[in-house]
Order: C-alpha cells, then sequence, then structure tokens
C-alpha cells in the first residue's frame, strides 16, 4: 500500500489523508519574470516599448498589471499567450508589452510589471510576481555619443559667419553648453539647441524619385570633379569643385538624381572622382538599387475565435519606393499605421499594420496589395528539350507578375531588332492576394535560337515613359549531365515485394533536362518512375537530379538490364547508363579447400545474394582469427565469388589436427575440413602467381611422361633413318 501510495503521489500528483482518501491536487508552477525595455523604442519616437515576459508557469490562470510609480496604468498592453510543447509537462508563457509616454520614462519613473497567478484547485496562491525597471536601472552606464561638425576649411576662409553642429546621442535628456576658448560664448552668439535634426525619411521619398549621395573623404588640396555611373557609364553631369590649400585632407559629399532612363532592374551605380590630370577614383558599386520588390505578412496571434475579438495584421515591404494597400472585398481601407525606413543596403522598407473584427476574419474577406508603381515583375524563359527538336519555330516565354496586367503592353526584339508580331498573350490569371499573372508566348526560329540571338521582352504601363526589359539567349557553353544507376542492396531486396533503382544525374547546365528509363531497350512508362526537379545546390555553378525506378518482384527477371537515358541540350543524343543482372535469384555456393605451403585457402563461388560468411575453425571447437577474407565480387553472370587465406606455420600441423571452413548462407551451409593424416596423402598444390586456378602433381606429372615418350620416338626413328641410308650406300658401292 505504501508503495502504491508514493506511485500515486509520484505520477498523478495525489495527495494522502486520512482514512485513506486520495484527493486530486492540480499541478501549479508558479510564473518565472522578466522586464526590459525596446532599446530601438528609446532612440527615437514619442514612446517607449517596455516587454514583460513571464514563462513557464501552470496553470494558465494569470493576469497581468502595470504600475507606474505605484500606480495602476490604463493604458492597453498587447499580450501574447503561448503553450510550451517540449517535455512530458505543458507549461505557459506570456509577453505583455506596454507603449509608455517618451517623457514619462526619461523622468525617471519606476515602470512595475505585477503579475497575479492563481488556480482552480489545490493549495492557495502565492504572492505576486512582480518586476520593476527604470531608465536609471535600464541604462545604469548609458554614456552621451558627442559628435562636433566644424566648418569647412573654405567656408571659414570665405564667409563672415560660420557654423558649429554638436550632436549628442543619450538614451536621458541631455543639457548641452557651449564653451569657446573656455567661456561661454552665448552672450554674443547665438546658439540654436535642437531635440533632433535628424528629417523624416517619409519627406525624402515622397514622389517618383531617387537620390544618390557619396561621401569622399582623403582628398589633397587640388582641383577636382565628381561625375556618377550608371553601369560604368558616366552621367552627363559633372560637379566641379575647388578645395584650398591645405595641410589636412579634405572631405566631401555630393548628390546626385538618378534619371527615370536608368530605374531598370540591372542596373548598377557608382561614382568616380577625377582629381587633377592624372588621377581618378571609381567607388564600390551600389548593387542593383531596382531589384523587384519583396515582402511579408504576418498574423498576430489572438485569443478571440468567438467573433467579439480583433484580429491585427502586418504587412512589410522592401524595395525602392515600395507602397501597401489593404482590401477588403477589393474596397480599400485605411491602416492603423504606416512606417518607412531606408536600410543599409539602401533599400525602403515599409511596414503597415490593420485591425479587423474577428468575425471579418473568419469570413475570410481581407486581402492586401502590394505593389510597386507601374512596375511588374518579369521572367523570361526559353524552349524546352521537347520544343527544341523542331526545325521550323521554337516558343519563348514572358512571364509578367503583378497587379493590372491589363495596363502593361509587351514587344519583343530579336538581336535589337524589333518583332513585327506581338506574339499570343493568354488571359490574366487572379489570385487570392490581389496580385494577376499573365504568359505571352513568341515564337522565334529555330535558326536564329541555335545562333545565340537575344531574345528581349520589354514590358511598359501605359502611364509609364519607362520600360522594363528582360532577355534570354541560348546557353553557348552548357555542361553535359554525368549519370550513375545505384544498384539496390540485398537487403532491399530481401523480403522486399518492390526494389528501387535509383538514377543520378549531376554536373549539369542549364537545368532542362529530360529522364527516361528502358527495360532491355524498350522505354517504360512515365508511370513507373518519378523524377526530381533540377536543383543548384549552394557554391556550385551546376544543377543535379535523381529519378527513381519502380520495379515489382514479378518483373525481377534475371537477364534483364535497365537503363538510365538523359537528354540535355549538350548532346544531340541521349546520354546512356546501364546496369546488367540486376535481380539475380538465390543460388547456392559451391565451395573448394586448396592447400598451399604455408596456407589454406578456401575458395567459394557461384552464390547469390552476395551476403555470405566464411570463419575457420581448429578441431569444430577453436574459431581462428589469423586470415584474411576478400570482399564478394560480382562474376559477369551475376553471381558471386570470394576467397578466404588461412595463414599457418609449421608448428601448427600437429598429428590429428583438424582444420574446417564453414560456409554460411541463406539457402545452405557448408563444412569442408582437413587434417595432417590427409596432407601426407594429398595430392599437392601449386599456385601460379599470374592465375587464380590450381596446377595439381598428377598434370605436371603426365606432361613429363608424355614428353618423355616423345623424345624417345623421336631418338628411334633418328636411328632408323640413318640405318636406312648406310644400307642404301653400300648396296651402290
Amino acid at each position: 500500500m505504501k508503495n502504491l501510495i508514493q506511485s500515486l503521489q509520484s505520477d498523478f500528483g495525489l495527495q494522502l489523508y486520512s482514512s485513506f482518501h486520495l484527493v486530486l491536487v492540480q499541478r501549479v508552477i508558479p510564473p518565472k519574470i522578466t522586464l526590459h525595455p525596446l532599446w530601438e523604442e528609446v532612440e527615437g519616437g514619442s514612446k517607449v516599448g517596455l516587454l514583460c515576459i513571464l514563462s513557464g508557469f501552470y496553470p494558465d490562470e494569470l493576469s497581468v498589471e502595470w504600475l507606474l510609480d505605484g500606480k495602476a496604468l490604463t493604458n492597453s498592453p498587447v499580450q501574447r499567450k503561448l503553450q510550451s510543447v517540449e517535455g512530458e509537462e505543458k507549461t505557459f508563457s506570456l509577453s505583455s508589452q506596454l507603449e509608455l509616454d517618451r517623457s514619462q520614462w526619461t523622468q525617471g519613473s519606476d515602470v512595475t510589471c505585477k503579475a497575479n497567478h492563481n488556480a482552480a484547485q489545490g493549495p492557495p496562491p502565492g504572492p505576486p510576481v512582480s518586476r520593476t525597471t527604470s531608465i536609471c536601472s535600464a541604462f545604469p552606464s548609458s554614456t552621451p555619443s558627442i559628435h562636433l561638425e566644424t566648418p569647412r576649411f573654405r567656408t571659414v576662409m570665405t564667409q563672415t559667419e560660420v557654423t558649429a553642429t554638436c550632436v549628442v546621442h543619450s538614451a536621458y535628456d541631455a543639457k548641452v553648453t557651449w564653451l569657446l576658448d573656455g567661456k561661454d560664448p552665448t552672450s554674443r552668439t547665438p546658439v540654436n539647441q535642437a531635440s533632433s535634426t535628424t528629417q523624416s525619411i517619409s519627406n525624402l521619398l515622397n514622389g517618383d524619385s531617387a537620390v544618390l549621395e557619396c561621401a569622399i573623404t582623403q582628398l589633397s588640396s587640388s582641383d577636382l570633379y565628381v561625375t556618377f555611373q550608371a553601369n560604368g557609364v558616366d552621367f552627363p553631369e559633372k560637379q566641379y569643385v575647388d578645395l584650398p590649400a591645405s595641410k589636412d585632407h579634405h572631405s566631401l559629399t555630393r548628390r546626385f538624381s538618378v534619371l527615370t532612363s536608368h530605374w531598370k532592374t540591372h542596373s548598377t551605380f557608382t561614382y568616380k572622382v577625377n582629381q587633377g590630370f592624372s588621377n581618378s577614383w571609381v567607388s564600390n558599386s551600389t548593387g542593383k538599387l531596382f531589384g523587384e520588390p519583396s515582402m511579408e505578412l504576418l498574423l498576430a496571434p489572438s485569443e478571440e475565435t468567438s467573433g467579439s475579438g480583433t484580429q491585427k495584421l502586418i504587412c512589410s515591404g522592401w524595395g525602392f519606393n515600395p507602397q501597401i494597400k489593404w482590401l477588403s472585398w477589393f474596397e480599400q481601407r485605411s491602416a492603423a499605421a504606416y512606417e518607412i525606413r531606408m536600410g543599409e543596403d539602401e533599400c525602403v522598407a515599409v511596414t503597415s499594420h490593420i485591425t479587423v473584427t474577428q468575425q471579418e476574419w473568419n469570413q475570410g474577406t481581407l486581402k492586401r496589395i502590394f505593389r510597386k508603381s507601374r512596375r511588374a515583375s518579369i521572367d523570361v524563359q526559353g524552349p524546352t528539350l521537347q520544343e527544341l527538336s523542331t526545325d521550323g519555330q521554337v516558343p519563348v516565354t514572358c512571364l509578367l507578375v503583378g497587379p493590372s496586367l491589363e495596363d502593361f503592353s509587351v514587344s519583343w526584339k530579336v538581336d535589337g531588332v524589333v518583332a513585327s508580331q506581338g506574339g499570343v498573350r493568354w488571359a490574366p490569371k487572379d489570385h487570392s492576394n490581389g496580385i494577376q499573372t499573365v504568359q505571352i508566348m513568341f515564337n522565334v526560329s529555330a535558326r536564329d535560337w541555335h545562333a545565340h540571338k537575344r531574345v528581349l521582352c520589354e514590358v511598359k504601363h501605359r502611364c509609364s515613359s519607362q520600360a522594363q526589359e528582360e532577355h534570354i539567349t541560348k546557353c553557348r557553353d552548357p555542361k553535359p549531365p554525368s549519370i550513375k544507376i545505384a544498384r539496390p542492396s540485398d537487403s532491399d531486396l530481401w523480403g522486399s515485394n518492390n526494389a528501387t533503382l535509383l538514377c543520378l544525374v549531376s554536373g549539369f547546365f542549364p537545368s532542362d533536362v529530360i529522364v527516361n528509363w528502358e527495360k532491355a531497350g524498350s522505354r517504360l512508362p512515365l508511370c513507373h518512375y518519378s523524377t526530381s526537379p533540377s536543383v543548384l545546390y549552394a557554391g556550385r555553378s551546376t544543377y543535379s537530379m535523381n529519378s527513381r525506378l519502380i520495379v515489382p518482384r514479378s518483373e525481377w527477371n534475371q537477364d534483364s538490364n535497365y537503363s538510365c537515358a538523359v537528354r540535355h541540350e549538350s548532346s544531340e543524343r541521349p546520354i546512356t547508363s546501364t546496369i546488367d543482372n540486376v535481380f539475380v535469384t538465390h543460388s547456392a555456393p559451391t565451395a573448394t579447400l586448396l592447400q598451399g605451403p604455408s596456407e589454406l585457402i578456401c575458395l567459394v563461388f557461384g552464390f547469390s545474394p552476395s551476403h555470405i560468411n566464411i570463419t575457420w575453425l581448429l578441431d569444430d571447437i577453436t574459431e581462428l582469427w589469423n586470415h584474411d577474407t576478400s570482399t564478394p565480387y560480382r562474376a559477369p553472370g551475376g553471381k558471386f565469388i570470394i576467397r578466404s587465406h588461412l595463414s599457418l606455420a609449421t608448428q601448427d600441423w600437429a598429428p590429428g589436427a583438424v582444420y574446417t571452413c564453414r560456409v554460411t548462407h541463406t539457402t545452405q551451409t557448408l563444412a569442408l575440413n582437413i587434417s595432417k593424416p590427409e596432407l601426407l596423402e594429398v595430392e599437392g598444390v601449386f599456385f601460379d602467381e599470374n592465375r587464380s586456378d590450381p596446377i595439381l602433381a598428377d598434370t605436371a606429372e603426365e606432361n613429363w611422361n608424355m614428353a618423355s615418350i616423345f623424345l624417345v620416338h623421336f631418338l628411334i626413328s633418328l636411328l632408323y633413318s640413318i640405318t636406312v641410308t648406310l644400307v642404301k650406300v653400300r648396296g651402290r658401292i
């Protein structure tokens, strides 16, 4: 009984009271609390974010209260509750984010996050859990950064009055005092102190315009001019600068407006400094500023599902002057907030969020449109391998993605010559996110395509003077694929009703390939195999893919061969790899025991599948380990051969000792014995180093006997010939 009670207490959280009454007590785990300000919010804006995280508590009955200097706040925090999915016991976490006026934060007020944790059953709740912070405790050693911008040397020399600027970055309210030669200059010099001198990025990005700015340092005192370059070609405008003589190096900045004719996805920009008659420097490239936009749509978690709550959606976009619109049944909705900023990669990032009722969200009536003004995404695709087989014309396809594609016109050029026909345009396809896609197919002569002529798709909005374009040409240096067929292992075949042949295709470029399987020279139906798409792995310049052929057991013919044929534009004929004897029926091994001068050899052949085990025994008891066994070798017929060498010293041949070679296979087990007496009577075995067949002593003796008989017959014939010749000579005399 005691052990039972302890087990119940451990496994089910039961406590034992008098008279052996078992009472179920709910498991209670108090929360862990952390509180910290959001530094990004502190740096700018009129609000400060504070984040309170309560983690690892159970049950989920928990309430959060915010206090400012001990008094409850009426602000509505943003709360999010999560459930842990790790471990056997679930727990909960809750985050509560509060927005506080920046003035209250910088004055050093104490902000407290207090949580009350209650359980439906079990012990009474413990004291509230709380954490307090302030700007003084959060940033106890925050030292302000100071940057003093002095007037340029040329300005000092040419102007009667100059301006010095002091820029201070601090988490606290800072007071700035000026000193001129150690004295207060405010009595005779006006000072303009502003809390911020940062201009809103929204004002800089109004309208469809683009301005590039370059900063040039370490300049010597000499005349120079600055030009901007688009794809290595200079802008027409040149900005001349006259630097006065000075021992110190000069610094300057220059701005250039980018003409709309250069707003193309492939355009990159640099600036060039020409000083004197021989010195010039070119900056690093800006990259593709006018690349295609990207976006991300996030759903803020909501615990209300009954329809009485609200749902928050957040949309972010990146690119050049991106815009976000929210639609409900194609009616525009106003966003709760719209933020715009510029990143270090010179791309503009916009963020917009909207709040809708839970009922409206559940009905799915909200859509969003992310658009780039008067621009569409373009993708040009060349003809497929099947289409290249024709000698007349091959199709090139231009795919457009964007909103309101009926406002875009498409024209084609072949090697710079405008085509007389605009191609076949399919009807636009609408998608659930408000974006459309449309395909335009243009026929190019096969001769022009194989001559590597450039085919260009030009897209233009009817309200824009700027055209977008993408082009494609046939690959000039295709890389042929390498093919390898992976044979199924014996373990895969044993006890399975299906076998898989894997064709590995790698090292090819471009990516378009066609894979077919053949059995004994006949093509197999497409339904018998599956082919993966071509993949370009990171750090590589060629593609890889694979194809899997499923062969049922009923088709496992021993004499069948399988081929993987790959078509690629690098070769006029398919590139093929073939394997034979894929499926060999089970065959029992045959073994022979041979003797050498200081070893025994166990030769096993004619077995299938390849898995086999060879062991050596002395007197059928002691297992010997001084042997060397080769790996199974597949013979031309598909069956396997293996050989095992047992090394023996002279003292190992004790009279009566019996050596056994035991062969274990799935079909049968063989045991071959040899002993000392048998070695005295058995015929000697000799080995030719260049051959694997043994030469028996009987064969050598037979050959010697035949040679002796031949020699005797030759001598008798010779004596007979001499005798007959002498008799004839004497008869004539």
